[in-house]
């Protein structure tokens, strides 16, 4: 407390007049206001305190350890009084070794009196601003005891953080109808948007806006609500929208518009459907990702692991020649069902040729949904383009085959790979099997691999007959020609099955994973063990079915082929 006192007056005057009579000349004296502090008083100790700081703790806001910009922060410790005298007017302080002007503590309140033998926990609570920098921080703990019985000054080292921001993205989009195929006018589409953080602090208040061109309706809220994204974290958003007849363009660009709380850190993304192509089958999904404590970025995707993350070689193959054909919408030209995937294998398969294998995309001739006429089209001219290389004197020339689809078999057990506009009804109208190895052979080619998700049997994927099947056929061996090896997904009479959460054919997924795993780099003996250990075990797993993969190999490599490789 402080008092203010003036000084007598009447002392100046007493000085005054004694000076007056000392001498004849007259002075005056003027008086003034001065200010004097006034502290309580300490008492005297009767014996010593004896001050120490122990238990040191520090606690911040996420639990990382550390302070990081924008953060608050706690610093505790305890004050005992291990001495045989009271300690008075204890004041505790607490300084900081870098960085003061981006961080702040409360003051703490003085402790008047702390008995001998007594302790008290003092708590203390910071925060730092936005600007603080990366570094290492000393935080010291003293206090100052009235009558000088300061404890050890004790102090804690911390790391530093400064601000990273969050990132906003969309991470992935993707279109698809109920039922698949080309979108007719008045199908609602649903676009599928996996919204990530990328950054590493948290996203507050992430908005999402879809923006829609003239004649193109939205079927649910064009704004969405998504809350706080931790580092890592993802949602997965799902906007129907719709066209109507006025609508003559062929695309539909969508414009997808992201905001949070700081209204820097999102970035969005214009979206396009092409309406003459075909598009997925809706399916589920999960709504929220998991957040991660340290940045790492969640594991929901719109698509399967082994469509992201592509290997790449810089290695080209232009000698290497490819077919490859995705036939998953049959019942848009006749009643037979759909194979779930296809067209997805198919395209994936060709991302790997061209990315990982190194089969220049020229090279490579990919057919959704396939019709008779364009896939002995197809047939005819990826076996020329290999017969007519011009190098293949230097560099002899190889074919890659992959077919996803339905396979069946006529009354002698003929295999026959099935064209969408071919019914079930007209087998033999469909592709026979052994005709397209016989001609990719008359190539000449020095290798043809063949990789065929497909089964002869009648059953789809799924466990469903074909429309024009009540039961199952067991097909004939083909007889291979040439330097030919055949991957088929299944044996004997057995269905080739989808894996569903992998949004592939079993066969395909596993055969696309051992190429993600080795950059392509993977004998066919390699091959075979792990298709026919993985297909079996998780067909058996997943599906509750059998299906053992088979692999078929012409006379004429018989000694050679487990040593080949997609790559050379």
């Amino acid at each position: 407390m402080k008092r203010t006192l003036p000084l007598l007056t009447a002392l100046w005057w007493s000085l005054w007049a004694a000076q007056a009579q000392k001498t004849t000349t007259p002075f005056q004296v003027r008086s003034e206001t001065r200010y004097v502090s006034w502290q309580p008083s300490v008492p005297k100790p009767e014996r010593p305190a004896s001050l120490v700081i122990d238990n040191l703790h520090f606690a911040d806001q996420n639990g990382n350890r550390r302070i990081d910009a924008q953060e608050t922060f706690t610093v505790s410790y305890t004050l005992h009084n291990q001495g045989r005298g009271d300690a008075y007017q204890i004041k505790p302080s607490v300084e900081f070794s870098a960085q003061p002007q981006h961080l702040s503590i409360q003051a703490p309140k003085p402790i008047a009196l702390l008995r001998a033998g007594d302790s008290i926990r003092i708590v203390q609570r910071g925060s730092a601003t936005q600007e603080l920098r990366d570094g290492t921080l000393t935080i010291t703990l003293a206090a100052q005891e009235g009558n000088g019985f300061n404890p050890p000054s004790r102090s804690i080292t911390v790391e530093t953080y400064a601000f990273r921001p969050p990132q906003v993205w969309v991470a992935q989009t993707r279109f698809s109808t109920r039922n698949g195929g080309v979108p007719k006018s008045g199908e609602v589409i649903t676009l599928q948007l996996l919204v990530e953080n990328r950054g590493e602090s948290t996203a507050n208040d992430v908005r999402v806006h879809f923006q829609l061109p003239p004649d193109i309706f939205a079927g649910d809220t064009v704004d969405f609500s998504v809350g706080r994204l931790q580092p890592g974290e993802q949602q997965i958003l799902e906007f129907p929208f719709f066209t109507n007849q006025r609508y003559t363009a062929s695309q539909v660009p969508i414009t997808v518009t992201l905001h949070e709380s700081y209204g820097l850190y999102a970035q969005g993304t214009t979206a396009t459907v092409d309406l003459a192509r075909s598009l997925a089958k809706s399916t589920p999904m999960v709504i929220t990702g998991a957040a991660k404590t340290q940045i790492q970025m969640g594991t929901k995707s719109l698509y399967s692991d082994v469509d992201m993350g592509i290997p790449a070689t810089k290695n080209r193959q232009p000698h290497i020649f490819a077919l490859v054909i995705g036939n998953e919408h049959y019942q848009a030209y006749n009643r037979e069902v759909d194979v779930p995937y296809a067209g997805a294998d198919a395209a994936i398969f060709k991302e790997y040729l061209v990315r990982t294998i190194g089969i220049p995309e020229s090279n490579v001739i990919l057919i959704q949904d396939a019709t008779k006429a364009a896939f002995e089209q197809a047939v005819e001219r990826v076996a020329q383009l290999a017969a007519t290389y011009p190098e293949r004197d230097k560099h002899p020339t190889g074919i890659i085959f992959y077919y996803a689809g339905h396979g069946l078999c006529d009354a002698r057990r003929n295999g026959y790979l099935m064209p969408v506009d071919v019914p079930g009804t007209q087998v033999q109208q469909g592709i026979r099997s052994s005709d397209v190895y016989h001609r990719l052979a008359l190539s000449g080619a020095e290798r043809v691999t063949v990789f065929l998700d497909a089964c002869f049997s009648g059953g789809a994927r799924g466990e469903q007959l074909l429309a024009a099947r009540a039961v199952k056929i067991e097909p004939n061996r083909d007889v291979i020609a040439g330097n030919t090896v055949i991957f088929a997904a299944t044996q004997s009479n057995q269905a080739a099955h989808a894996y569903n959460d992998k949004q592939h054919g079993m066969f395909t997924y596993f055969l696309l994973r051992k190429l993600k795993e080795t950059h392509g780099t993977v004998t066919y003996g390699e091959l075979t063990r792990y298709l026919k250990n993985e297909v079996t075990h998780n067909a058996l797993r997943v599906n509750q079915a059998e299906q053992n993969p088979d692999v078929l190999v012409s006379p004429a490599v018989q000694s050679e082929w487990t040593q080949w490789q997609l790559t050379r």
